[in-house]
């Protein structure tokens, strides 16, 4: 499950990034980029989680342990109440992400001129928690 949902992820390097975006085609956030390869699996319905809401949803579920390792939730921020950005570990030192936009990225040439995209990056330094999902298609949220 987790390499399948690694695998779609990084089909989707190089879609722009778009600030509340939750489709691949016309560009995506960081947690529309995330629900998207949770949905891969089976892991997530049709709902659009933020950042927040999966964390909450998450960390409080059976299933899922606090580690990082290949196909860990990473969720950033000042803290765990306040998760501003999500993306999935590829290992301990790098991630995939929908980055590099912010609330003004609403077009797709903002994300062009920002170069805000699904991209590999060296994971953040202000990460708070990580969530590792060792669920079947039978345990989604």
């Amino acid at each position: 499950m987790i390499e399948t949902m690694i695998i779609y992820a990084m089909s989707m390097l190089g879609t722009p990034y778009l600030y509340g975006g939750n489709s691949r085609l016309k560009g995506l956030d960081c947690s529309g980029f995330v629900n998207e390869c949770l949905r891969s699996v089976g892991i997530i319905e049709n709902k659009d989680y933020s950042a927040q809401m999966l964390y909450s949803e998450l960390s409080t579920k059976d299933g899922y342990r606090s580690v990082l390792k290949r196909g860990s939730l990473l969720f950033f921020g000042p803290s765990r109440h306040k998760i501003t950005h999500v993306g999935l570990a590829l290992n301990s030192d790098l991630m995939i992400e929908s980055g590099g936009g912010d609330r003004n990225t609403t077009k797709f040439f903002d994300a062009v001129n920002r170069n805000a995209m699904v991209r590999i990056r060296p994971i953040r330094k202000d990460l708070v928690a990580c969530i590792y999902p060792e669920l079947t298609k039978n345990g989604n949220i």
